[in-house]
């Protein structure tokens, strides 16, 4: 977790979008949380599984920048997360 976090605070000085772009809540259903972050031509979606069950998603993503805990643009395994570029 702490590789998890150290490397989302390393991401979020190293992308415009993370650091100054708007949020905005696409999903907040149960435990899972998307948000698509947003600066001039830049668009990332953060999806996050807050909960101890996998959660099935469909994610138009390309690769991501930074994952934890196996997730997928098809699956969110239990308390993963990851972000990525939207397509």
């Amino acid at each position: 977790m702490l590789h998890w976090t150290r490397q989302l605070m390393a991401l979020r000085q190293q992308t415009p979008a993370l650091k100054r772009g708007s949020a905005t809540v696409a999903a907040a259903a149960g435990d899972l949380l998307i948000l698509h972050r947003r600066l001039g031509d830049a668009s990332l979606v953060c999806a996050y599984n807050l909960g101890s069950e996998p959660i099935a998603v469909d994610l138009a993503i390309g690769a991501p920048l930074a994952s934890h805990g196996g997730a997928t643009a098809s699956l969110l395994p239990p308390f993963s997360g990851l972000i990525a570029p939207m397509v």
